[in-house]
């Protein structure tokens, strides 16, 4: 053991101590995982200071390793766990070595009272921090939700006395088994940090309704706390649109009551207006799916264009066949070419002004292989579809920008202001060809609401709150899908212990 592990010197010094945490254990505690528990703590005391050799990982094991060899059958149960957690991050993880216990992530989850519905502990959390930021910037934030399938099943919880994995609204419970989970989350637009402030489990997807009733429960207590809902953010599944539509009509039969004329595209909660915002990856996704078996007709600078999905094909097709560049076809792959439908970074990946630019290079010089698919003479609506739709995507997704980073941002809020108007002027003439009908499938709308939404925010914060700019990047679902997976691999491990 000392030619593995370091010097004689290092050997000797885990020895002692070894041999004195044990008499130690033995002197003061009788439970083999007590034992264990106050070796791990006279260890972290016994060391606090010192450049001792048991400060080190792999030390720890060894030491532990004789440790559990003193106390045989300790830890065989998993709630156990709990005991063990007291030991703090180093013993614990040490411990998980040997047994299988849950992520220890996880067993702080559990301490925390969380319940579904509105959350007060994280309500009375932001109340505090609004009352340390008093600029206007620290208060505008932004109301994103959206839904996630869950494995149905039920689970015993001893610590809350409680039976979970049933329907449950927060202020109901319904005893079916849940399958799917709503969540909001709260999203600082100035600032770098987001929280999830409600949950509820439901039998199928929610319906809109109810959606409206937690987005106004939410939105009044934020409003009451101090801070302004700038935008209320989601995807344009059909349940979200829907409760985007209910909201909407309750907001314009309030202005009617007070004799006002209603505000095109705004939510009215009391007194607080809200953008409605659909996440553009989402919308981008969509038309790419309708694209697929469908051409899009439209008017760009006062010419009628088609644009189709086999000049993408056409244009994957000659790139892979001419090897022209290698380093485009990493960027542009099969995935891109014949994607999956639920696929939402290939959508955006592909409707970019690169591979519009580099598609418009190909038709220019009527590049082509024998016995290949060609390009036709609509193939330039293809490009002007795939060029300016990058464009449209990079001006939605600026990030915050640090002081002096850009000489003038209210020019370059202008630029984007002009191009947001004429790509709805387009959008409004856009229709997809199927056959001989002409139809315009919601996506488009939820597309005109999405730019109408951006060009009302423009006006808001940047004229009647004189804010220097837009970070268009924080009206996205990215802040809260970004957790789905995470959601899942945990739950997978879960299961596997």
């Amino acid at each position: 053991m000392e030619s593995n592990y370091g010097s004689s010197s290092c050997s000797m010094f885990y020895n002692s101590l070894a041999q004195e945490v044990v008499r130690y254990s033995e002197d003061y505690v009788e439970n083999g995982v007590e034992k264990i528990l106050a070796c791990l703590k006279y260890i972290n005391i016994r060391c606090t200071g010192t450049k001792c050799p048991c400060r080190d990982p792999q030390m720890h094991r060894i030491l532990l390793d004789r440790l559990i060899s003193q106390f045989p059958g300790c830890l065989q149960d998993k709630d156990e766990a709990h005991i063990a957690f007291v030991a703090g991050k180093e013993g614990y993880k040490i411990i998980s070595h040997f047994f299988k216990l849950p992520f220890r992530t996880l067993m702080i989850y559990e301490r925390i009272k969380m319940y579904p519905g509105l959350n007060v502990n994280i309500v009375d959390t932001l109340k505090k921090y609004i009352s340390r930021n008093v600029d206007v910037k620290d208060r505008l934030i932004t109301l994103i939700f959206n839904e996630m399938s869950v494995v149905p099943h039920l689970k015993y919880v001893p610590r809350r006395g409680l039976l979970s994995g049933f329907e449950d609204k927060g202020y109901a419970k319904m005893y079916k088994k849940a399958d799917c989970a709503q969540l909001f989350v709260v999203r600082s637009l100035y600032k770098n940090w987001k929280i999830p402030v409600s949950y509820v489990f439901s039998k199928g997807q929610t319906n809109s309704s109810t959606k409206v009733k937690y987005i106004k429960k939410i939105v009044r207590k934020l409003t009451e706390i101090g801070f302004v809902v700038a935008a209320l953010i989601c995807d344009d599944s059909g349940t979200n649109c829907a409760a985007i539509e209910m909201l909407l009509e309750d907001s314009t039969r309030q202005y009617i009551a007070e004799n006002r004329k209603p505000k095109e595209n705004i939510i009215r909660i009391d007194e607080c207006e809200i953008v409605p915002i659909y996440d553009i990856s989402h919308l981008i996704k969509t038309v790419r799916n309708h694209l697929l078996n469908q051409n899009l007709k439209f008017v760009f600078k006062g010419e009628t264009l088609t644009a189709n999905w086999e000049d993408i094909k056409t244009t994957y097709s000659i790139v892979l066949n001419s090897n022209l560049s290698s380093g485009f076809l990493e960027k542009f792959t099969t995935k891109h070419v014949y994607p999956e439908m639920m696929d939402v970074s290939t959508a955006v990946q592909v409707f970019n002004e690169k591979i519009g630019g580099y598609m418009n290079l190909l038709i220019d010089c009527k590049l082509s292989y024998p016995n290949g698919p060609q390009f036709t003479l609509e193939s330039k609506g293809t490009v002007a579809l795939f060029y300016n739709t990058g464009i449209l995507y990079e001006s939605l997704n600026i990030g915050l920008m640090k002081t002096g980073y850009m000489k003038s941002k209210r020019c370059i809020a202008t630029h984007h202001l002009r191009l947001w108007h004429e790509a709805e002027e387009v959008v409004k003439t856009m229709r997809f060809v199927s056959g001989e009908n002409e139809i315009r499938p919601p996506v488009l709308n939820n597309i005109l609401t999405t730019i109408k939404g951006f060009i009302n925010l423009q006006s808001i914060l940047l004229k009647k709150r004189d804010i220097d700019y837009l970070p268009t990047k924080h009206f996205s679902q990215g802040s809260i899908e970004d957790s789905f997976p995470q959601l899942r691999l945990t739950q997978l491990a879960i299961a596997k212990k």
